[in-house]
């Protein structure tokens, strides 16, 4: 598949570019940024003969099949439309949209062309998390009743300049809570009906969200509580799940999934640290222990290729994604008003 790419900022480069130069079904032949000095740079960096400095030239190239987009999600109506008239398939980088009627309006182009349009949510590709869902699905923990998701992350500040997470109010929300609420839904495959939300913004000047606590509750009476936080060092990733029937405690980042029925043991503390020193020693020897989830982008687009050849349904499209934005979407309304937000 050629693949023509919008926007060479820090998660083309750390991300998507990368992954692509080592997968052989795929070749980049074109970039496309408004800052020409970067867009030469970049394409200089991953040999990519091919640069524009617009989205329509780079769509409009007959040698790029597909379309990956990653930039700020406020340009994504008008590049979906762009592709969409060319009957050109294309990947967005999360999240979909920053408003309701955005994503509606995406949603609304990829129906009516008949393209196929998937968003980024690399974060369902941790092992742990694939391993909670199996064992919900299968009823290992009964029905479950309760899920406790914790998602802590230093400021997006340390690895990229760009400002768009900061122009606006919802900050951590349009980060790391694309990612919670997505792999909450991913989880659960539930039906989420209110919304009661808290949060601060934490740090002396700022004029956006640092921290947001988040209660759910589902159809069938499932409640979820999701922690997300820029006001932290180390990356923090854990998923708590109760069920009639057990629970479930994991460390999503270090691949720990212990199931519990009755009283625990002390053998099983000892199972899960040895289990965490293998893994440790595994991310060492591999050199992906500090990566986190950039190094499964090259997980991702072979299922992005699956997905465009109606081989994969899971694949998370963009009516998907808007399921997501609308809870992101009543949470900062349920902020706003101090008070809960029927879906």
């Amino acid at each position: 598949m050629r693949i023509g790419l919008i926007g060479c900022g820090e998660i083309a480069r750390r991300g998507h570019l990368p992954a692509l130069r080592v997968l052989k079904d795929f070749q980049v032949v074109a970039l496309a940024d408004q800052d020409k000095d970067r867009v030469q740079r970049v394409a200089t960096e991953f040999g990519i003969a091919k640069t524009y400095t617009s989205a329509r030239e780079l769509v409009e190239d007959k040698t790029v099949e597909a379309v990956v987009a990653t930039v700020p999600p406020q340009a994504y109506k008008d590049i979906v439309s762009l592709a969409a008239s060319h009957r050109k398939p294309i990947l967005l980088e999360k999240p979909l949209a920053n408003t309701v009627a955005d994503a509606q309006a995406i949603v609304k182009q990829v129906k009516e062309s008949g393209i196929k349009a998937g968003v980024v949510q690399n974060y369902r590709y941790y092992a742990a998390l694939g391993d909670i869902r199996d064992r919900i699905s299968i009823g290992r923990i009964g029905k479950p009743v309760s899920v406790h998701l914790l998602l802590h992350q230093h400021s997006p500040l340390s690895w990229s300049l760009s400002p768009w997470r900061f122009e606006g109010p919802r900050g951590v929300l349009d980060d790391i809570g694309v990612h919670a609420f997505d792999s909450l839904l991913w989880l659960t495959k539930a039906e989420p009906e209110s919304v009661f939300a808290f949060g601060v913004k934490g740090l002396p000047g700022a004029n956006f969200l640092n921290q947001v606590s988040t209660m759910i509750k589902f159809q069938g009476g499932l409640i979820s509580f999701i922690d997300l936080s820029w006001l932290t060092g180390p990356m923090s990733f854990r998923v708590n799940a109760l069920g009639t029937g057990g629970r479930i405690f994991s460390d999503i980042l270090f691949n720990q999934v212990h199931e519990q029925h009755g009283h625990p043991l002390p053998t099983s503390d000892l199972a899960l640290l040895t289990q965490k020193l293998l893994f440790i020693l595994k991310g060492i020897v591999n050199g992906d222990l500090f990566t986190g989830a950039l190094k499964y982008y090259q997980y991702l687009y072979p299922d992005f290729l699956s997905y465009v050849k109606n081989e994969n349904v899971d694949f998370p499209g963009v009516e998907t994604a808007l399921k997501t934005v609308k809870i992101m979407d009543a949470v900062a309304h349920s902020l706003t008003i101090g008070s809960t937000v029927h879906l």
